[in-house]
């Protein structure tokens, strides 16, 4: 790899890692992508042992996984934060994504961008930061996948737009019959009925989509 980065997995734990075998899957596609030796039975193993000493806690934990380039995994185990109270207002970044960078594709820590602007965003009462592409078509948000509910139909942009294929994002493609991939464009975000965010931690949360300029 050219410069050195991790790739990421985040799950959900309450009494069990939510989706494990699905992360470990994405997980491996990514780390094949970049050339990086795996072995997922090991890291697995490594996830669910540091897990074990949080199966009597009560409160649900986010479970942050990184594997480096030599294919060495750490993880880490801390509780979910209780989520804001509505409105969950979010805002589009200023800055545009490009949907051709194959790193939009894997979920890694070469996300400075990303970062910063989140922690921006908590700083002016905002959820989530969105970003929009080159080509003016929604993408995804600073930490999570978006859906946009319209005529019933519940859209969320192709990986081709920059989208990360997100575990959740996936789950809810496969099993609700509502919910289909499709450009977005940025008329189409202002005017649907209602707008979700999601990921693996969180789930599905309805947000409110607000202008903003820092």
């Amino acid at each position: 790899m050219s410069e050195a980065f991790k790739l990421i997995e985040t799950m959900r734990f309450d009494r069990g890692v939510a989706h494990l075998d699905s992360h470990m899957v994405r997980l491996k596609k990514s780390a094949d992508h970049f050339g990086i030796p795996i072995d997922t039975a090991a890291v697995r193993s490594t996830v669910l042992d540091k897990c074990a000493a949080f199966l009597t806690v009560d409160h649900a934990q986010k479970v942050r996984l990184t594997v480096d380039e030599h294919g060495h995994a750490r993880t880490t185990v801390v509780p979910i934060p209780s989520i804001a109270p509505s409105p969950r207002r979010v805002a589009i970044s200023e800055s545009v994504i490009d949907e051709s960078d194959s790193f939009r594709r894997h979920k890694t820590t070469k996300r400075e961008l990303y970062d910063l602007e989140y922690r921006q965003g908590l700083e002016d009462g905002l959820f989530e930061i969105i970003y929009m592409n080159r080509a003016g078509r929604l993408a995804e948000g600073s930490r999570t996948n978006i859906f946009v509910e319209t005529g019933g139909m519940w859209l969320t942009p192709p990986v081709e737009d920059g989208a990360l294929p997100g575990v959740f994002r996936s789950m809810i493609l496969g099993t609700n019959n509502l919910a289909k991939e499709q450009c977005v464009t940025a008329e189409m975000l202002h005017a649907a009925d209602r707008v979700f965010v999601c990921n693996a931690v969180v789930g599905v949360v309805e947000v409110e989509l607000i202008d903003f300029t820092r």
